[in-house]
């Protein structure tokens, strides 16, 4: 007996590594499994990587419309006020701008001007706007994008307009808009107040609305109720409100997103619980003959879940990157027909990467666990079941 202090100890058992090699032998044999039976996984793969393609490119597709729609309206005004007649938008006096500057805790009140007109030259509707600053020069125009490809207007062309009153109204185009605005202005044109006037025969005591920015600490409560007095009647449009609006025009759990997104889900389930079902009697005899040769339940369940992993795992990589090149760099082109609907004037969509984590998380676990949980009722029966029956069967 060596009683040798300074010899070497022992190692120490390590339990880990007999489990980490046989789990890397039972998924070696389950990806030569999936290569023997392709046909069957190729189906299954292409039809959970669609799922996926699909879920997916909704999900950057709403999460970047939201990125943008948030963007434009952080520079939205506090309050809106617009004058309402028997439920409709009127004209507002210009005296009442000044009435609403006045409001204790209004830092300032703007009279706009806005519009929509119809050209039918491109049997199209603009919308026709004065910035509130740095408008353009008298006789020049802004434009965007989907008004300078309709009526091929560029930076120095000349377009012609009727006015109300009948008269040609002729604006040089200042500047194009540029394409990362698209989203937003591809309809709109910016010009100055004395050509809007004459081009919507406007008189020059009226704007279309009034915008309102709060001072400092101002209550908003108390503001909108001091406007109220100001002007009986008047509707009131805060910032919040806005938000709202688009929060909930953006939600994908209302129209067509919505049901694209129950129909997607509704498919992932039936895939899920079909697989129960589609079990084949090659693969029921192999599991048979595997228990025969000695393996265990759990090493056929085990195994049978990797073969699911790894079709599920290849195709939530897959469909993820096709959503990506689909809306960042195709530009949503299966969607787009669809956003656009009748309109004239479309937007092409330019949109920066925006990536909802907790949606595409979910997607990515339920694309792994449904079918995986489909896989292992499939295989409990014939796992359990005494081998030479399950063969013979």
């Amino acid at each position: 007996m060596n009683s040798n202090p300074a010899s070497p100890a022992a190692p120490a058992p390590q339990p880990a590594l007999p489990l980490l090699r046989r789990q890397r032998a039972v998924l070696e044999f389950a990806l030569a499994s999936l290569l023997r039976h392709p046909g069957k996984a190729a189906v299954f793969g292409a039809v959970l990587t669609l799922i996926v393609f699909l879920l997916t490119s909704l999900a950057f597709l709403r999460s970047s419309v939201r990125l943008e729609a948030a963007a434009m309206l952080q520079e939205a005004p506090d309050l809106v006020v617009q004058r309402q007649v028997a439920g409709r938008q009127e004209l507002v006096p210009t005296a009442a701008v000044v009435a609403v500057g006045t409001v204790p805790g209004v830092q300032s009140a703007q009279g706009r001007l806005w519009g929509y007109y119809y050209d039918p030259a491109a049997g199209a509707n603009y919308t026709v706007a004065v910035p509130l600053f740095n408008p353009p020069a008298e006789g020049e125009a802004a434009i965007g994008g989907g008004i300078s490809r309709s009526r091929q207007g560029y930076s120095r062309d000349v377009l012609a307009l009727r006015s109300y009153r009948g008269e040609p109204v002729l604006f040089t185009v200042k500047a194009v808009l540029p394409d990362r605005a698209d989203l937003i202005a591809a309809d709109l044109m910016l010009v100055s107040e004395p050509d809007f006037r004459a081009l919507f025969a406007l008189e020059t005591d009226v704007v279309n609305d009034i915008v309102v920015r709060l001072a400092p600490g101002a209550d908003p409560d108390a503001v909108r109720h001091a406007v109220t007095r100001v002007l009986p009647g008047a509707r009131l449009i805060t910032k919040a409100d806005l938000l709202a609006t688009a929060d909930s025009f953006l939600d994908w759990r209302r129209g067509l997103p919505g049901v694209i997104v129950l129909a997607m889900a509704l498919a992932l389930v039936i895939v899920a619980a079909d697989k129960p079902t589609a079990l084949s009697v090659e693969e029921q005899r192999e599991m048979g003959i595997l228990r025969a040769l000695g393996w265990s339940k759990l090493d056929l369940l085990v195994a049978k879940a990797w073969e699911s992993l790894a079709v599920s795992v290849t195709a939530v990589l897959v469909g993820m990157l096709a959503a990506y090149a689909h809306v960042y760099l195709g530009g949503a082109a299966l969607f787009t027909p669809v956003l656009r609907g009748w309109a004239v004037l479309t937007p092409d969509l330019d949109l920066v990467p925006s990536f909802d984590v907790p949606v595409l998380a979910t997607i990515a676990v339920l694309t792994l666990l449904l079918p995986a949980a489909g896989t292992l009722i499939a295989c409990h029966g014939p796992a359990s079941g005494a081998p030479d029956s399950v063969i013979r069967d």
